[in-house]
């Protein structure tokens, strides 16, 4: 009996034995898993930042350029803007752009009459300019030409014209003043109803090919009020230096500069033609010397949207670029979410100004 009690604890041994054997080795097990996991989790994510790393990398090194989507315009809103060309060949059309009227008494909307804003006083503050220790309030400017009550220009064009030549007034010494504007300049002429500008009985040196561009009321003749004379670029240029100098922080340019006759065709001996295009675009024209004709081509030629001009004017960046027309209603690309306005050439496309 005392035997077979010797071999039981002998088996229980041996099966306790084997029992802890089985259990360190399934723990080893385990640890060993627990290890392996935990390994492929610190590769997961060491593999997950280094790839993140690149990706952002590569996308600093890539140009931010945001999602284009695309605007439709008619064909027929090529000859509607501020960046329109207008002459001889591409002539201004009335009917488009609902400026259609047979006088002057008859202006059609956002067209401007300056003799009836120019004697409202409550355009006083913005048309006249108080002569100091006299209180008496003189014109910026005073209208000129053949028939004064009849000139009219675009509301625009007029506001940004009215701020110009009061900001001029500011820089003078009128303590010797007489009588008269306070600037020594007329605007001779201004917007031009169709049956007017077509009026074949008027001399090409009166109107001809400059009053083309002044179909649209964004385009003004500047005489010298002193002599009533034609005011050329070289009397602009000495005599009234600072509107030379800074007609383009409102906006302005000279639409027939003498250095740009062989792209325009004229010359600015005749008579100083100013033309609204807005400060950006009169900003780059200014500094670059050109005119309106090269700029237009510029754009055409060289700067579609993924190759836009890019420049700054009035402490803004802007990229600006041209689109063909070439179906109706056509298709403009412009960056998403962005600041952009878009101007026909009268020729056949569009002009894309984007605000950065």
């Amino acid at each position: 009996m005392a035997k077979n009690d010797s071999r039981t604890r002998a088996f229980d041994t041996t099966a306790n034995h084997k029992t802890k054997y089985k259990s360190k080795r399934r723990i080893r097990q385990q640890l060993v898993i627990a290890i392996f996991v935990v390994i492929a989790l610190i590769l997961v994510v060491f593999a997950t930042l280094i790839i993140g790393k690149i990706i952002t990398i590569k996308n600093t090194d890539e140009p931010d350029t945001p999602p284009i989507y695309t605007v439709t315009k008619q064909a027929s809103d090529v000859h509607k803007g501020n960046l329109l060309l207008i002459n001889n060949s591409y002539k201004f059309d009335y009917s488009i752009n609902g400026l259609i009227s047979n006088s002057y008494d008859n202006l059609p909307s956002g067209i401007v009459n300056l003799w009836t804003f120019k004697h409202n006083s409550t355009n006083d503050a913005e048309t006249k300019i108080t002569i100091p220790g006299t209180g008496i309030q003189a014109p910026t400017y005073e209208l000129g030409g053949g028939q004064p009550k009849d000139i009219a220009l675009e509301e625009i064009t007029l506001h940004a014209f009215n701020q110009m030549m009061l900001d001029y007034c500011k820089t003078l010494d009128l303590s010797s003043y007489s009588s008269g504007s306070a600037s020594k300049i007329n605007v001779a002429w201004g917007w031009s109803y169709e049956g007017d500008l077509l009026n074949n009985d008027l001399t090409h040196e009166d109107r001809g090919e400059t009053f083309w561009s002044q179909a649209d009321g964004k385009s003004l003749t500047l005489m010298h009020a002193g002599t009533q004379a034609k005011m050329s670029e070289t009397i602009l240029k000495n005599q009234f230096s600072w509107i030379y100098q800074n007609a383009h922080k409102y906006g302005f340019i000279n639409r027939y500069p003498n250095a740009c006759e062989e792209h325009t065709g004229l010359n600015s001996n005749t008579r100083i033609h100013l033309r609204y295009i807005g400060v950006e675009h009169a900003t780059y024209i200014h500094n670059e010397g050109c005119c309106l004709d090269e700029y237009l081509r510029l754009l055409r030629e060289q700067h579609g949207y993924d190759n836009p001009l890019v420049f700054t004017a009035n402490n803004k960046t802007y990229n600006v670029y041209y689109v063909e027309c070439t179906g109706n209603p056509a298709s403009i690309p412009v960056p998403e979410d962005s600041n952009y306005y878009i101007s026909g050439d009268n020729r056949n496309g569009f002009i894309v100004t984007v605000e950065k």
